[in-house]
């Protein structure tokens, strides 16, 4: 091993002593160079006036402390014009002046604050043989300097929340270089036209649609492009169908209950146990079994939110506004808004939860037709396609195509009959809209017939998801004169109100989304470094202050 891997500026250094003690590894040092040079005037002096010894601390060397006794001499400075007349030698690539650590103990702490924060930091030191405090490595990290040296033309610009809903934070990232050149301790035009107003060089922004950013470029930079990001265009287009879906409540609803009615296609039809007859002498009818507790407070949670619902229409009828409503039943704007749109109380729908064996059911339902009943056997054969579930979910899949007189053999725990009674599916609008806008999003048979009966029932549904979907095409094509054309479309009589609404917002914002569809920019970057700061103040558990937060979104990126 050469020595330069041991110490720093080898030729200029010497080992002495080195002894193994109790407490930890001793290195003495001292400097062979005949002259050393006068910090001031720089002239080059041999009188050595004397010598003292500097104990520096050093990286452990297998989880067992390292300590330098460097043996400093003192010079004479020669110069009749300096006013230094003594000196001390210095050797920066060992250790700072007045350093009590070495060079590369002192650049392990700063790595390690910026992984880990100070407490963390600490404890994770210590399990490597660093004795040091989580104040410390925050000097540490404090004395870092985080100008970067950056002119970069084309930058994106995000916020991020310090506290969501209440104050946010503003990011700057520069794209070609991949770097976060500087994080805004605020969300505003000014703070964000003051930035920029340093950096004139830029040519290209990309943001999201906020107009709060829009407003600071112009401000600052008027000649330059602004981006608005492809992403966000297609978050607020789904964002029109849900609030479309929410005041088209009442069709989806009627739609769910319509399909319930019907009866089920002959190779998705259910055979159901026959109900338990009541003997002659017990009665004439059976008892109602009791609800669980889980049952009881569902049922009053909704009893809660129905009497919201009928609060919020009552206060709505006599004149009050959404934002009056919101504060007088404390809550949110959206949330009142969302019921006064959906026309008739808005049911919760159930979560959809996907299972390992959906994907595999037509293949189930081909085995089980071909004469193969036995479940172990259709699970291995199902794993020999790559299915990673367990035997237990496709025997409880495939019980209910069993015979009832069957159902006794089957291992493991019983399927529960399944109700006679047409229970409509409940989907939300968030999840609706997803299904109605990306056909290659899983969902079961329930969900595409529900989907198939909106659009066949409800005109205006059908009329904005076709417009959706062509908003989607447009985007795509890299051709803004498709996107105008589009947006004439949407101005037409018949078509919902919200994506004339979403059409509207494009035309005011037209020179960003022309830039948007025809160049290559995105502010996909900047929402990467903004998920880096969530991870950062999870770390962090909140409590450090803004530059510190800065320090490590600088340092690390």
């Amino acid at each position: 091993m050469e020595v330069e891997a041991l110490l720093p500026e080898a030729g200029r250094l010497t080992v002495e002593r080195l002894r193994i003690e109790p407490l930890g590894i001793l290195l003495e040092l001292r400097c062979t160079d005949a002259a050393m040079p006068c910090p001031s005037c720089q002239s080059l002096s041999e009188r050595v006036h004397s010598r003292y010894v500097r104990t520096l601390g050093d990286l452990p060397w297998r989880g067992a402390p390292v300590v330098i006794h460097w043996k400093v001499r003192r010079f004479f400075c020669d110069n009749p014009d300096c006013q230094r007349k003594v000196f001390a030698e210095q050797l920066p690539a060992l250790a700072a002046k007045k350093g009590r650590n070495s060079r590369k103990l002192n650049d392990t702490l700063i790595d390690i604050g910026l992984e880990c924060g100070g407490e963390p930091g600490s404890r994770l030191a210590a399990e490597l043989g660093i004795s040091t405090s989580g104040d410390t490595i925050l000097r540490r990290l404090r004395s870092v300097p985080l100008q970067p040296d950056l002119h970069p033309q084309a930058i994106g610009i995000d916020d991020f929340a310090f506290r969501k809903g209440h104050n946010y934070g503003t990011v700057i990232v520069d794209h070609e270089s991949g770097h976060v050149m500087d994080i805004l301790p605020e969300r505003s035009s000014d703070s964000t036209a003051d930035w920029l107003a340093t950096q004139p060089q830029v040519e290209v922004v990309t943001r999201d649609r906020s107009m709060i950013f829009a407003n600071g470029i112009t401000a600052a930079n008027p000649q330059a492009v602004q981006v608005a990001d492809r992403f966000h265009l297609h978050v607020n287009l789904r964002e029109a169908v849900v609030r479309m879906l929410d005041r088209h409540h009442r069709d989806v609803t009627t739609a769910a209950k319509a399909v319930a009615s019907r009866p089920l296609p002959a190779d998705e039809s259910v055979q159901t146990a026959a109900p338990p007859t009541v003997s002659e002498g017990a009665g004439s009818s059976a008892p109602v079994p009791s609800l669980t507790k889980e049952a009881e407070r569902t049922l009053a949670r909704r009893a809660r939110r129905l009497a919201r619902y009928e609060e919020i229409v009552r206060l709505h009828q006599s004149g009050a506004g959404a934002r009056a409503i919101a504060r007088q039943m404390k809550m949110g704007r959206g949330t009142v808004r969302k019921f006064l749109r959906a026309g008739v109380f808005p049911e919760r729908a159930k979560t959809h939860r996907r299972r390992a064996v959906d994907r595999y059911v037509e293949e189930l339902r081909r085995l089980w037709d071909s004469g193969i009943h036995k479940a172990t056997e259709l699970y291995e054969r199902i794993r020999a396609q790559g299915f990673q579930g367990s035997s237990s979910g496709v025997t409880r899949y495939v019980a209910h195509w069993r015979d009832p007189r069957q159902r006794m053999h089957v291992s493991g725990p019983r399927p529960k009959p399944r109700s006679t009674k047409a229970t409509p599916i409940r989907i939300s609008s968030n999840r609706l809209s997803w299904l109605l806008l990306k056909p290659e999003i899983d969902h079961d048979a329930d969900e595409k017939r529900v989907i198939e009966e909106l659009l066949a029932t409800c005109a205006h549904v059908r009329i904005g998801t076709n417009l959706a979907k062509q908003f989607k095409t447009a985007l795509a094509s890299h051709q803004p004169k498709e996107l105008w054309v589009w947006t004439q479309q949407v101005t037409q009589d018949g078509v919902p109100e919200e994506l004339q609404a979403f059409a509207e917002g494009l035309i005011r914002d037209k020179k960003s989304v022309e830039a948007a569809v025809s160049m290559k920019w995105s502010n996909g970057r900047a929402e990467g470094h903004v998920n880096r700061i969530k991870l950062i103040k999870r770390k962090m558990y909140g409590r450090a202050n803004f530059d510190l937060l800065r320090i490590r979104v600088l340092g690390g990126s």
